[in-house]
């Protein structure tokens, strides 16, 4: 916050200042607080998490196995993610691919639903699953887990990779060539 205004300044025109390390607020005291501190304008309750950015860590080009369908998110001081879980198609959430180490195909559609838990003294607003933007993925829908306090979770799909493929004609006749060599076949 760049206002040239001392903190005391602010602290009188309303601004409540968090120290995020211990979730209170902030009186003022340059001795009192250890870690960082976020501004927030008077009426405005710090403890509700009203929206959430989620980024895949990988881009399709990088992902070896679905593991590497991992995220990292804003709101971190206040929710953590305890879950992703993988799914075959796109807007599934059937037949779980349990073992994340199973390698990534870039010609298969993928779901992924991630699960955040928010952390004690926080909560999240009663619509924050409308607030919720996706990077390196395709947002599908996000849901408090039925109305259950302190769950989140965010589907997000991600579309197989689309390979160009080709046909040549020469005197009639056509070649294909495949995206990929497909194993015991001769290479072209």
């Amino acid at each position: 916050m760049k206002t040239g205004k001392p903190l005391s300044d602010l602290l009188a025109a309303g601004y409540q200042f968090n120290d995020m390390s211990t979730n209170t607020a902030f009186d003022g005291s340059v001795s009192k607080t250890k870690e960082k501190l976020t501004v927030i304008p008077a009426g405005v309750d710090s403890t509700v998490i009203n929206s959430v950015s989620l980024t895949v860590k990988k881009s399709p080009n990088e992902r070896q196995t679905l593991s590497d369908f991992d995220c990292s998110y804003n709101q971190n001081e206040k929710m953590v993610l305890v879950n992703f879980g993988v799914y075959p198609g796109l807007n599934n959430t059937f037949n779980e691919i349990k073992d994340h180490n199973e390698s990534y195909d870039s010609s298969a559609d993928y779901t992924v639903m991630y699960v955040f838990k928010k952390k004690d003294g926080f909560s999240f607003s009663s619509d924050v699953e409308k607030h919720v933007t996706v990077s390196g993925g395709e947002f599908w829908e996000a849901d408090q887990m039925g109305g259950k306090k302190g769950l989140l979770r965010v589907f997000v799909n991600f579309p197989r990779e689309e390979v160009p493929h080709s046909i040549k004609i020469i005197n009639g006749f056509g070649t294909a060539t495949p995206p990929r060599q497909w194993p015991g076949l001769p290479s072209p």
